[in-house]
């Protein structure tokens, strides 16, 4: 039986997808790459789907669901993330399960390594997830009904910016999470990649975007914005029953975490 899972990445020269379906387990899901780069059909063999267009990445994503049509239907979930977003095939094919499980709409794997700008969605180790006012544009997972009811807004700027906080305002509280049993790796620096090389030739500035954006759609909480940035921001969790930390590691882990909100690590 095919699977129901679909990732729908734009990818460039660097990209680090080939970690997603290197094992350990089968991919139980399809893949679909868009490549902006100029090499001749890089990573074509990875996919199930493949396309070269120039763009960024949201616009390649409204692209390759249009382009789809009526293959979509075949999907219940797609996971987004950018291509410097590192996750074994254990660890997606978890995420894909977990998100079913829980009748999520709208989630994110957490961050467990590299730089990312909300402390909020740092991994936080014996929880399943955490649910959350705010997925970020990173690396969201939707299900089909939910990529299709965001999809408009994957057009209304070229950086991305703000979109992420249009999105939560479409579902209830229970159905966005933070994923914390998966950890994903950003490799990438912030602000400082070949998309916003791109965008800045263009003269294109992502913090205007954002606020232009946001205005369209009646602003948003700011001080969710803060309190997400700094991970003050206390949020309903499912414990995990598997965790097999001993004591003297949850104490470390916690410490770890409290380091982390006050920018000491």
């Amino acid at each position: 039986m095919a699977t129901a899972n679909l990732i729908i990445s734009a990818i460039g020269d660097r990209s680090v997808h080939s970690t997603w379906i290197s094992g350990p387990e089968r991919p139980d899901f399809d893949l679909f790459l868009i490549y902006y780069g100029d090499l001749s059909d890089f990573a074509k063999s990875d996919a199930t789907f493949y396309v070269r267009r120039k763009g960024f990445k949201w616009e390649h994503i409204h692209f390759a669901i249009d382009r789809l049509g009526d293959a979509l239907n075949a999907y219940e979930r797609i996971w987004c993330p950018d291509d410097d977003i590192a996750c074994d095939t254990a660890n997606v094919n978890l995420l894909f399960e977990i998100f079913e499980r829980y009748q999520l709409q709208l989630a994110q794997p957490a961050v467990s390594r590299g730089q990312f700008s909300f402390k909020g969605l740092a991994q936080r180790r014996g929880k399943i997830l955490r649910y959350s006012p705010y997925v970020e544009v990173m690396c969201p997972i939707f299900t089909r009904s939910a990529i299709q009811k965001v999809q408009h807004t994957f057009l209304e700027n070229r950086s991305g910016w703000g979109i992420d906080w249009i999105w939560p305002r479409h579902f209830a509280e229970n159905q966005i999470a933070v994923i914390d049993k998966v950890g994903v790796h950003h490799t990438g620096q912030l602000g400082k990649g070949e998309n916003y090389q791109n965008l800045a030739s263009l003269g294109i500035d992502p913090a205007r975007e954002f606020e232009d954006t946001v205005g369209r759609h009646g602003g948003f909480d700011r001080q969710i914005l803060r309190r997400m940035l700094h991970g003050w921001l206390r949020m309903r969790s499912i414990k995990d029953p598997d965790d097999n930390r001993t004591v003297w590691k949850r104490i470390a882990d916690e410490i770890r975490w409290l380091r982390l909100r006050r920018g000491a690590a």
